[in-house]
C-alpha cells in the first residue's frame, strides 16, 4: 500500500539520503540539511531527458528562477530519482545550474524521499521504474508550505501532464 502524500504543515521526511554533485564530487546529505533554515521551492520530475521534463518544464523552471529569488526563495531544487551523474550531463545540456548560484539538481536515486512523500508511481509501460508523479512542496524550514501536484496520479499512467506544477502556478502562490 502507498502511502498518503504528506499535506502542507508537515516536516519534510528529514533523515532521508540524497544526493548532489559539488565540483564533480558525489555529495550525500539529508532532507534535514537542505532544507534547514531555507524557504525552497522543489520540483519533482519524472527524469532527466524525459521529454517534457526537459524540453518544456526545465526550461519553464530556467525562465522563472529570478522571479523566484524576487520572491523571497532561497533556493531552487529539481529532484529525480536519477542519479547525480544522469543530471550532471542532464545539466550540461541544459545549463540549469548556471542560471543561478541557488539552483541545484538533487538525485533521489533510491527515490526514499519521493516514496515518503507519497508521489512514487511506476512507470514501467515508457521502461523509467518507479518514478515523481510530477509534483511542486515549498518547504520553509523543513516544513511543507505549500503542495502543487499534477491531476490523475496513478501508475503506469497514460498521461503525463504539466499545467498545474507550472514556475507560473508556484509563482501565483508566492505573490498571493
Amino acid at each position: 500500500m502507498k502511502p498518503s502524500p504528506i499535506p502542507a504543515g508537515y516536516q519534510v521526511p528529514l533523515y532521508v539520503e540524497l544526493f548532489y554533485l559539488d565540483n564533480m564530487n558525489p555529495m550525500k546529505t539529508t532532507a534535514a540539511d537542505l532544507f534547514r533554515n531555507k524557504r525552497v521551492v522543489v520540483f519533482s520530475l519524472v527524469g532527466a531527458n524525459n521529454r517534457v521534463c526537459g524540453e518544456q518544464h526545465l526550461q519553464d523552471i530556467k525562465a522563472a528562477y529570478q522571479d523566484f529569488m524576487d520572491e523571497g526563495i532561497d533556493k531552487v531544487y529539481v529532484l529525480t530519482t536519477n542519479d547525480v551523474w544522469t543530471q550532471n550531463v542532464w545539466d550540461l545540456e541544459n545549463d540549469f545550474e548556471a542560471v543561478g548560484p541557488n539552483a541545484l539538481f538533487i538525485s533521489d536515486g533510491n527515490g526514499e524521499f519521493t516514496s515518503e512523500m507519497g508521489y512514487l508511481v511506476k512507470r514501467g509501460r515508457e521502461g523509467y521504474g518507479n518514478r515523481p508523479w510530477r509534483n511542486v512542496i515549498v518547504v520553509n524550514n523543513q516544513i511543507i508550505e505549500k503542495v502543487i501536484v499534477e491531476p490523475g496520479m496513478c501508475d503506469n499512467c497514460e498521461e503525463d501532464p504539466y499545467s498545474a506544477t507550472h514556475p507560473d502556478r508556484v509563482l501565483e502562490y508566492l505573490r498571493a
